[in-house]
């Protein structure tokens, strides 16, 4: 009896664990993972946490920063990577017209899904016969995503460009809200500023002002 309670939990223990076994990595792109620090990304790039662009100050800071790959051979033309609150929470990653050109949507979510498991969505074929003449918004073709993290292919049909984004669900979320807050509150203290950047340069010239009038000798 005791062999047999032993062997159901066995059993019970190993379904628990096999989706997990299986279940695909959402949370990383080559060496870069979401939730990494600006600092530990920098150094993986060879840049600096000082390089990165700030989007938005409050109520959270909100960062970017890009990095080109050195390889000539890489499919990949560009990445920006996002920060909220100092965790990479968004891996953006555009892919060279020479490395995808005749590609279908197809090729692409088949190339993507053999790192990260089937798509959870249908795919959205695009031609790419008739794209490079089309000046159609940016496509989402398809979707891989999990509780935590989505991973989204799309194409921009203007410049022909396959662009793969990941995110952290709740993060990224909290940033597109972050940034819209920045901006409305850039947007009222915009008059305060002008004001206090007048007085500023104002203040500035006549600081200028004062100091030729002792020195300038005609």
């Amino acid at each position: 009896m005791k062999m047999t309670r032993n062997i159901l939990l066995a059993f019970t223990l190993i379904l628990l664990f096999v989706p997990k076994i299986h279940a695909q990595d959402l949370s990383t792109y080559r060496n870069f993972s979401l939730g990494a620090s600006l600092p530990d990304l920098s150094k993986k790039i060879f840049q600096h946490p000082a390089d990165a662009d700030v989007i938005a100050r409050s109520p959270a800071i909100i960062q970017e920063l890009s990095w080109r790959p050195f390889a000539e051979s890489d499919p990949v033309d560009k990445v920006i990577f996002s920060f909220y609150d100092g965790g990479l929470y968004k891996i953006a990653v555009t892919y060279n017209d020479a490395a995808t050109v005749g590609l279908t949507s197809g090729d692409m979510v088949r190339a993507i899904s053999a790192t990260y498991g089937p798509a959870t969505t249908p795919i959205v074929e695009t031609d790419p016969s008739t794209s490079m003449n089309s000046r159609a918004p940016e496509s989402t073709i398809s979707k891989w995503e999990n509780a935590e993290y989505s991973i989204a292919l799309s194409h921009t049909s203007f410049f022909h460009r396959f662009q793969l984004v990941i995110v952290t669900r709740e993060l990224d979320d909290k940033s597109e809200a972050a940034i819209l807050e920045a901006a409305k509150q850039q947007r009222e203290d915009a008059p305060q500023m002008e004001v206090a950047r007048a007085k500023k340069e104002a203040d500035d010239l006549e600081v200028a002002r004062e100091k030729n009038v002792k020195a300038f000798r005609p």
